[in-house]
């Protein structure tokens, strides 16, 4: 009997220890499985974040190489007095340029307008340089030609051409870019030319049919794919077999590979990081090796206590085994953590410029009823000269507001913001703001403004002029807080068409080492709290895109004078009778309107607005009872008007879905966050206009009087 027990005993434990080695492999396995895939897709993210980035970066090198030949030859030019001259220095001013950008260039040289025409016949420049082609030398580099038309008193003398190595280019730029021991990056054109690699012998080939001749033995495994995906023009990740090209008698590797297109030209080339799979990969066999060691020892452990231990100390024994298991599960999600915060390091930069963006969204979202409660507040007190200057005040602190959220997201974005360059009376606009300016400007300060009492007409926008003298009187009253002092402001017409904006001051003056920088974002002389140091790039910003120019006049302890010259619109220009027209025609049409917003507060003011209409209105805050609504009926509305962010999808995928079943539909799109593909919607016929948030009545007025609408007048 004890030995028929001893053997039952020693049957179970081994029983006993046998599934339990089996349970503990099968969670090895899940758990391994579920850490691996999670380092894989944070490697991805890592490379495509990175190969964003490499982006970024190259095409901001180009554009700084195209601005840096415009402003050295543009600058030589304004001191040549004819063209003999320019000729004749012509050897020295290339040399200088090359000597100062020869880092990069293989050559700069002169070609006349025939030889231009002989060399670039599909290339048309005006004034800016350009990128041209690019050619493959003997010497095993890629060589991107860029040219200069040099225009003096508007007669073409020749072009200059600028020779990059983009050999250069690349170790300077993209070499530092690695990941891990073998990593590194290639650029390769549209057609799979490989431009820029790590290995020299690789420049020249052609990804997609070169290296299957070049190596016909190897056969790497969704290289194919992959090529096709990077020419595609899109982003993403791919995980293939290939070579190490400097190094194919190795064999096969793996490789995790990002790509992303960075635009040069007019076409785009591709840019790819990629990373040795293996760098990932032995770390996670190690930690499998060992989980499975420590689980294989554990159990036999388990084993012994089993046999040897009374069934008192069983219960016991269980726990502690439960407590090593829970322990070592969550050192294995603290692994897991800390690695997920190292990878959200790399796209922190990118995730703030779009809760940026969102909040300067939403901001605008918020400003749009504001602006419409006052058109309606200033048509219904327009008799009252009190009440209409309260007005015109909240009017123009909106339009400042939304000003400010447009900075906002052009000093977080890399993508430029379009603005409704509009006719407007500078004039006007600039009384209304010195108005506001009056109220916060300290009684040690006297300010004394003279405006043009005749109409200043610019294009461009009130609410920048209202930005740049904001901007420009804070800094003024700044610099006198302290000891008091005058403020000039004088905003006229002078001659040869143009406007004279000046803002003076008799404060503590700047430095010239100071005046060299004040232009620079971030860049401020005020203790800390005090100044951010973008009012004057924003100032200079605003000025540039009304086609003005600012200059700058400061003596320590005298003063400063900012002067800005405006380029005035000819009346003739302006053509508005023909425009209020139509504008009065579409405002008694009876049109059938549907207004789609998720805000109500926002519904609630276009429907008042639009009430000096003729208009039919249905409004909605939900996409899904709009498209029910629509689909009973598609030809029952005239006009959809729709925020661009509404539940259920957004506004581009409802304009797709309402065009496909009711093409001859006017769709017009509002947004408080200019997209930058917005106009690609337009061009497809999805969308007909957009409105840019904050916006008011008129506005949308005039965007339905750009269309041809059905409808009966009533007037």
């Amino acid at each position: 009997m004890n030995k028929d027990l001893l053997k039952r005993k020693i049957a179970g434990v081994f029983l006993i220890t046998l599934v339990g080695i089996l349970i503990i492999i099968a969670s090895i396995a899940v758990i391994y499985s579920t850490h691996k895939n999670a380092i894989v897709n944070q490697a991805k993210e890592q490379v495509i974040t990175t190969a964003e980035t490499a982006s970024r970066g190259l095409e901001t090198f180009f554009l700084d190489k195209r601005k840096n030949m415009d402003l050295y030859f543009n600058g030589i030019l304004n001191y040549m007095e004819n063209q003999d001259m320019l000729k004749n220095q012509m050897e020295n001013i290339l040399r200088v340029y090359y000597e100062t950008e020869n880092t990069y260039l293989q050559q700069v040289v002169y070609l006349t307008e025939e030889e231009f025409k002989r060399k670039e016949k599909f290339i048309e420049i005006r004034q800016k340089s350009v990128f041209g082609s690019y050619e493959y030398k003997e010497d095993g580099i890629f060589i991107l030609n860029m040219y200069k038309p040099l225009y003096l008193s508007g007669y073409l003398s020749g072009y200059v051409m600028a020779c990059i190595n983009l050999n250069a280019v690349y170790d300077d730029i993209l070499y530092p870019i690695q990941i891990g021991k073998n990593g590194y990056c290639t650029v390769k054109d549209r057609s799979g030319m490989i431009l820029m690699h790590g290995v020299e012998s690789q420049i020249g080939i052609n990804s997609k049919t070169d290296r299957k001749k070049k190596y016909p033995d190897l056969n790497p495994e969704g290289i194919d794919r992959l090529v096709e995906n990077q020419i595609s023009g899109v982003s993403g990740t791919e995980l293939v077999k290939s070579y190490w090209w400097d190094k194919v008698e190795d064999g096969k590797v793996k490789k995790i590979i990002g790509y992303t297109p960075v635009n040069v030209m007019e076409d785009f080339w591709v840019i790819s990081v990629i990373m040795d799979y293996d760098q990932i990969e032995e770390p996670l066999h190690q930690t499998l090796t060992m989980s499975i060691l420590v689980g294989f020892l554990l159990m036999l452990f388990f084993g012994f206590l089993v046999f040897y231990i009374t069934r008192d100390l069983k219960n016991k024994q269980q726990m502690q085994m439960e407590w090593k298991y829970e322990r070592k599960l969550y050192e294995s999600e603290s692994k897991l953590e800390k690695q997920e915060e190292r990878a959200e390091q790399y796209d922190r930069l990118q995730t703030m410029g779009i809760l940026m963006g969102t909040i300067a969204h939403e901001f605008n979202n918020l400003m749009t009823p504001i602006t419409i409660y006052c058109d309606l507040l200033a048509s219904r007190f327009a008799k009252d000269e009190d009440s209409a200057e309260e007005i015109a005040e909240i009017s123009s602190a909106a339009l400042g507001c939304s000003e400010l959220s447009k900075q906002i997201l052009a000093y977080v974005r890399k993508e430029t913001q379009e603005e409704r360059m509009l006719p407007f009376d500078g004039a006007a606009a600039a009384k209304t703001s010195m108005k506001m300016i009056e109220k916060i400007i300290p009684g040690n300060i006297k300010l004394n403004y003279q405006i043009s009492s005749k109409p200043i007409f610019l294009l461009g926008n009130p609410g920048a002029l209202n930005q740049i003298l904001l901007n420009l009187c804070t800094n003024a009253y700044q610099a006198m807080k302290e000891e008091g002092g005058r403020l000039e402001v004088i905003f006229q017409h002078i001659e040869n068409g143009e406007a004279e904006l000046k803002i003076k001051d008799n404060g503590c003056g700047m430095e010239e080492e100071t005046l060299k920088n004040i232009y620079d974002a971030f860049y401020t002389t005020k203790a800390p709290g005090e100044g951010t140091g973008l009012g004057l790039a924003v100032v200079q910003r605003l000025v540039s895109r009304h086609k003005g120019k600012i200059q700058v006049e400061s003596t320590p302890g005298k003063g400063t004078a900012f002067t800005i010259i405006f380029p005035v619109l000819e009346r003739k220009k302006l053509n508005k009778s023909k425009k209020d027209t139509v504008y009065e025609e579409v405002i008694n049409k009876k049109l059938k309107v549907m207004l789609i917003d998720d805000k109500p507060e926002v519904l609630r003011a276009l429907k008042k607005g639009l009430n000096i209409t003729n208009w039919k209105l249905e409004c909605f805050t939900n996409a899904l009872p709009a498209l029910e609504k629509f689909k009973k009926n598609p030809e029952k509305f005239d006009i959809i008007l729709t925020d661009l962010s509404i539940p259920d999808m957004n506004g581009f995928e409802l304009a797709a879905f309402m065009k496909k079943r009711n093409p001859a539909i006017k769709i017009i799109v509002m947004t408080g966050c200019l997209e930058k593909d917005i106009n690609e919607y337009i061009g497809k016929n999805i969308i007909d206009a957009y409105i840019l948030k904050p916006l008011n009545i008129k506005d949308i007025i005039e965007k339905a009087a750009e269309f041809s609408l059905p409808g009966s007048n009533c007037i």
